[in-house]
């Protein structure tokens, strides 16, 4: 990686240049690979070597502070960026490593200019800076409250109508900082007047440009006394949001009596994981299928469809079977595309 970015810092050199640039590329790489086995020592010795070849060149000055702050060496690694950066104002890496240097040094202003320094020029978008573990004490700095409040944000959306036996409730439920794309959501098991119909999940990207997913379940009410979604846990890699629970009247005639039931708000993206369809899985006493666009499953499932959509369209269908079929058929088109026994284990989700 580092070969390219150097040869594309600049014209390409004539041949009698040739040789100050091998050297910058191969102590370079050497220095990329000790830092990676954790020799910050030898690391920096082989950038150092790298700049006497190319002293201008700001991308070799920030792997040369990088080492030298994995050795502590705070005050260098930010006088090498300093200099760095007044020749290369525009190098957003570079802007960025300076952030997360100065918020080590405790230069909270300092850092956080930088941090929106950053966001401009386009190395991290919000959701990426809040991440970083450098700059976990800064986010109550002045400068810096218009951005995520936390490394995964959930919203909650429920309608405010009465709703009756055998209606639909749609249930919208937006989180942003999915990076994974594997998204999970746990309530509190507590039973409730209604069945999941459906649920479509949308990877999308927010306006600067961090992962969203929108989750729309559909609810059908099945008696009265209120529905209650929540209060949620949602997970996205070692990331958690928590999301307070909110209702929705529902009513039935006296004589219908509510069935209840646990809420089923497993996401399409958590059943799938690493899966592409077509799949076939058991997990518990039935059978998940992952179907591609326009396919259809034999056998039939019980009409639950969890459905998975990007931004280019339908990615996979979740169908899912009551029990465990010895084959699972996918067709398109009226033909066959695909034949399965499923899986004798479901394996672990993300």
């Amino acid at each position: 990686m580092i070969l390219w970015l150097l040869l594309a810092c600049g014209p390409a050199p004539s041949v009698p240049a040739l040789d100050p640039v091998g050297v910058a590329v191969r102590e370079a790489e050497a220095g990329e690979v000790a830092l990676a086995d954790g020799d910050a020592r030898t690391a920096r010795t082989r950038f150092a070597a790298a700049r006497a070849a190319r002293p201008d060149d700001a991308l070799l000055a920030a792997w040369e502070a990088r080492a030298a702050a994995q050795l502590g060496a705070l005050d260098e690694a930010l006088a090498l960026l300093d200099d760095a950066l007044a020749a290369a104002p525009r190098f957003g890496e570079g802007v960025a490593l300076r952030a997360c240097l100065r918020a080590r040094a405790g230069d909270r202003d300092g850092a956080a200019a930088d941090v929106l320094r950053a966001l401009e020029l386009g190395p991290w978008t919000p959701f990426q800076a809040r991440r970083d573990p450098d700059l976990a004490g800064l986010w109550d700095h002045p400068d810096l409250q218009h951005l995520p409040a936390a490394p995964l944000v959930a919203r909650l959306e429920v309608p405010d109508r009465l709703a009756f036996l055998g209606t639909r409730v749609p249930v919208r439920l937006e989180i942003d900082g999915t990076a994974s794309g594997v998204v999970g959501v746990e309530d509190d098991g507590s039973p409730q007047p209604a069945v999941l119909a459906r649920v479509v999940e949308t990877r999308g990207r927010t306006p600067d440009g961090d992962a969203r997913t929108e989750l729309v379940y559909d609810l059908a009410v099945t008696g009265p006394g209120g529905l209650r979604v929540g209060p949620l846990v949602v997970h996205e890699r070692r990331w958690r949001a928590l999301v307070p629970a909110r209702e929705v009247p529902t009513e039935a005639p006296d004589d219908r009596a509510a069935r209840r039931a646990p809420l089923d708000l497993r996401t399409p993206s958590s059943l799938l994981g690493g899966r592409v369809p077509p799949a076939a899985w058991r997990d518990g006493e039935g059978t998940w299928v992952a179907v591609p666009p326009g396919g259809r499953v034999r056998p039939a499932g019980d009409g639950v469809v969890r459905a998975l959509v990007d931004g280019t369209g339908p990615v996979a269908e979740l169908v899912w079977l009551p029990d465990h079929p010895d084959e699972v058929e996918v067709s398109r088109d009226g033909e066959a595309i695909w034949r399965a026994h499923p899986e004798a284990e479901p394996r672990a989700h993300p």
